[in-house]
């Protein structure tokens, strides 16, 4: 019985040295150590490898190693050793299917810590549960290869939108990485690269977004007036509370968001930005007497939802004898607006609170006369 390695030296390519402590390249210039062992073992006239422990946890360290060989050591003195048990712990430790699902509880308790979405969550869940484990099933996470990664792909539905199987090959890529995380397997298979479809979104004129804007139900105006003239996204708007309005300044928080309709304390991309308010808007948030709670509520004084703004969205689209757009469009048209009126992209995304780099910083004077337009 011995503690082996399948490893190289990283930098030189030569062979591990046993020095009885650890493994090591003997060069002086390297001294490297290996990060994967495993005990190999001639039982019954078969030769085992034994790649992890009985409880199927991997070799990661030469002392984990050398615990598990002298475990085994003693358990051949007392007569209750079998190598078997080995080979089962190790197929479903390492078993795709026990590994994802170990992957998604994770992802469960990032959830409950709000370090993801909610969404984020569901997608992780919805694809694991549909195409993950039915695909690889009980394979060894550490043989699945390029190739396989590469036949999961062709796999897919045929009717899924190139942009969606692009998302689940990118949650696929994230469980590997947790799993390279996690130093179970030490190299990330080679993903296929996909190019995304060109989304289109239609950009509204001011013109048409008036006349959207006359057919929408008094009671929804307020919040679809925010849209239109902050460019803020649908669930930041849903989100805001009479606390966000700072009167003297004329200025808004945005600090919160909803993922579907769960309330969350932070924004899509976790960042605070204050934001001047647009006159019009400013004449409508004037208007309100309370106190606290949510600026946009319903008829029934209940939290405004995102299918309710697309319901009266889409119904004042459709009044207007217009193509199809979703209440999305007003945050594209904003953004549309800036930019044609001189200001930077990096302003205006800084603004609307996405990252974008490689832009030159202007002053936000453009900006102010985007947002001082009628």
């Amino acid at each position: 019985m011995k503690i082996r390695t399948k490893e190289k030296c990283p930098l030189c390519g030569g062979r591990f040295v046993d020095i009885g402590w650890t493994f090591i390249c003997p060069k002086r210039e390297c001294l490297t150590h290996p990060k994967y062992y495993y005990i190999e073992i001639c039982w019954k006239g078969k030769q085992y490898r034994l790649y992890s422990s009985s409880r199927g946890k991997g070799f990661k360290t030469f002392d984990s190693v050398k615990e598990e060989f002298k475990r085994i050591e003693d358990r051949i003195a007392e007569r209750s050793f079998d190598p078997e048990d080995y080979q089962k712990n190790r197929e479903i430790h390492f078993s795709f299917e026990h590994y994802a699902v170990k992957w998604v509880e994770q992802c469960r308790t990032k959830l409950d810590q709000n370090i993801i979405a909610p969404l984020t969550y569901k997608a992780s869940e919805r694809y694991t549960r549909l195409y993950f484990i039915p695909h690889f099933k009980k394979s060894d996470i550490r043989d699945i290869n390029n190739s396989d990664i590469t036949d999961f792909w062709h796999d897919l539905p045929a009717s899924l939108k190139i942009n969606t199987q692009k998302n689940i090959l990118r949650w696929l890529h994230t469980l590997f990485s947790y799993a390279r995380q996690r130093q179970d397997i030490f190299y990330l298979p080679v993903f296929p690269k996909i190019k995304a479809e060109d989304s289109f979104m239609p950009i509204l004129n001011t013109e048409t977004i008036k006349k959207i804007y006359n057919r929408v139900r008094p009671a929804y105006k307020p919040v679809i007036l925010f849209l239109w003239k902050q460019g803020c996204r649908p669930a930041e708007a849903r989100s805001l509370q009479i606390e966000d309005i700072n009167q003297h300044n004329k200025t808004i928080t945005i600090r919160r968001s909803y993922s579907g309709n769960v309330y969350r304390a932070k924004t899509k991309n976790k960042k605070i930005r204050i934001i001047p308010i647009h006159p019009l808007v400013w004449e409508t948030l004037k208007k309100i007497t309370k106190k606290e709670g949510f600026i946009f509520l319903t008829p029934q004084n209940k939290p405004i939802s995102h299918s309710t703004i697309r319901r009266v969205w889409l119904k004042a689209v459709t009044a207007c004898d217009l193509p199809h757009c979703p209440p999305y469009t007003l945050r594209h048209s904003f953004c549309s607006r800036a930019i044609n009126a001189g200001v930077s992209k990096k302003l205006v995304m800084e603004f609307l609170g996405t990252t974008v780099s490689n832009y030159i910083h202007i002053s936000p004077v453009g900006l102010q006369a985007c947002l001082e337009e009628d």
